[in-house]
């Protein structure tokens, strides 16, 4: 199971709600670290045992990334397999890829897995011209 760090982002409060009719646990993370995030960008979050899908959607730029780099490493502290899902974007630029850069190597060396998941053919197109699909592990559908 991942790991609880003392610092920042242990000082917020993590409210889970049951899926229903069997479906996945949805959990509302929040932190007193946490910025709000800008209004072309949402994240949403769903916690299935030792799994969360981290689903976004909207532009990832500059503003968002320390709103997304906090919720990335609160679900890292709390998960063994962190699902990025990147199929509601419609843009992302190269503070986002570095960002999920980033969480890829954090999570590589605490033991948990990351994987990403691509969705609309503007992001695909970024990961392919930057190489990064040939380096983060990509799933069509996880």
């Amino acid at each position: 199971m991942g790991r609880r760090a003392a610092g920042p982002y242990s000082e917020g409060r993590a409210i889970s709600m049951r899926g229903r009719g069997g479906g996945p646990d949805v959990r509302v993370v929040w932190s007193r670290s946490l910025t709000l995030p800008p209004s072309h960008f949402q994240t949403h979050i769903e916690s299935n045992g030792a799994t969360v899908r981290l689903r976004l959607s909207g532009e990832l730029d500059l503003a968002c990334q320390p709103h997304l780099d906090a919720i990335l490493r609160e679900v890292e502290q709390e998960s063994e397999h962190v699902i990025l899902d990147l199929g509601g974007l419609s843009f992302i630029d190269s503070t986002g890829l570095r960002t999920i850069l980033v969480a890829w190597h954090r999570t590589r060396e605490e033991g948990v897995k990351l994987t990403v998941v691509p969705g609309a053919e503007p992001v695909w197109r970024t990961l392919r011209m930057t190489g990064l699909d040939r380096v983060l592990p990509i799933a069509e559908d996880a």
